[in-house]
């Protein structure tokens, strides 16, 4: 049966210690704790005051532990209320709100490099965090590193095709005009899409996974990629290829091409139709582009 600690006793001890009654510690998320948090960057005790000192300065322990010493001061489980987190930007709409804390989802849409970075600011350290919104793909975007760590969920996600002025709503509708348009008059068509997201990049064919045709080459040793030429794109045309054409030799054969002509340009979310991989091999053929490597 367990039992306070006592004199003599040897102990294990935590740099982490939590209150146990704080908005993240009553969701199981004691690591967040937010009286933890709020008190360790300081290198003070478990409530934020310290416990031993020289020349009447006080003395810093490093996570709660104060290390390398034959005695040390460490928290007992804490019972007053937890002190509210100090943090950089607490004075933003999302935390006056929430006591600090920070919001439980912050969406970002505008595809602004200073949005990003608030994004994760505002967002409690357990929170969620989606981007909508897409910088320019040479801009850079700059992030105070610890606004990254804890337990943030962050998930990147595409407009598809919608332009600012017009919404994301003219982009879901511009999909599904292309889907429907894709399987008209039982024509067989076939509609491709790529995109990537925190699980990696993912291809379908018609809603279902594209067979990556290790059987026919294996390019790459990971899977597929695009929006530059390399074997990860060539991966993908020869896929994209072998289940359009249903030919496994021609499509070998053109597979380079049409990874430099067509992969290769794509952007970050993309689709594809069967006719518009037929009018872009008749095209690149025509111009000498896309060729049979013979």
């Amino acid at each position: 049966m367990l039992r306070p600690p006592g004199v003599g006793d040897r102990v294990v001890l935590s740099w982490n210690p939590h209150s146990g009654h704080c908005f993240c510690c009553e969701r199981a998320q004691p690591i967040l704790c937010a009286q933890c948090l709020a008190n360790g960057p300081q290198a003070f005790h478990f409530d934020g005051k310290p416990r031993l000192s020289c020349d009447a300065v006080p003395v810093h322990q490093l996570m709660y532990l104060g290390g390398f010493a034959e005695y040390c001061v460490v928290p007992a489980p804490a019972r007053s209320s937890p002190a509210s987190p100090t943090r950089r930007g607490a004075n933003s709409p999302a935390r006056s709100l929430t006591a600090g804390r920070g919001a439980d989802l912050v969406i970002e849409a505008a595809g602004a490099p200073a949005g990003f970075r608030l994004s994760v600011e505002a967002v409690w350290p357990g929170g969620r965090v989606v981007w909508l919104g897409k910088a320019g793909v040479g801009e850079q975007v700059g992030f105070r590193w610890r606004s990254l760590m804890q337990e943030k969920r962050i998930t990147r996600s595409s407009h598809d095709g919608a332009h600012p002025a017009g919404g994301h709503q003219r982009g879901l509708r511009s999909a599904e005009a292309r889907r429907d348009g894709a399987h008209a008059g039982g024509r067989g068509m076939k509609l491709y899409e790529g995109g990537r997201s925190l699980a990696g990049a993912a291809v379908t064919v018609d809603g279902a996974p594209l067979d990556p045709r290790f059987d026919i080459m294996r390019f790459t040793p990971t899977w597929f990629e695009w929006t530059c030429e390399g074997n990860g794109p060539r991966q993908l045309a020869l896929a994209l290829l072998a289940d359009h054409l249903g030919d496994a030799a021609r499509a070998l054969a053109l597979t380079e091409g049409f990874m430099r002509e067509v992969v290769a340009v794509r952007d970050n979310a993309w689709q594809l139709t069967s006719e518009e991989i037929d009018a872009a091999l008749a095209g690149a053929e025509g111009s000498g582009g896309v060729s049979e490597i013979r």
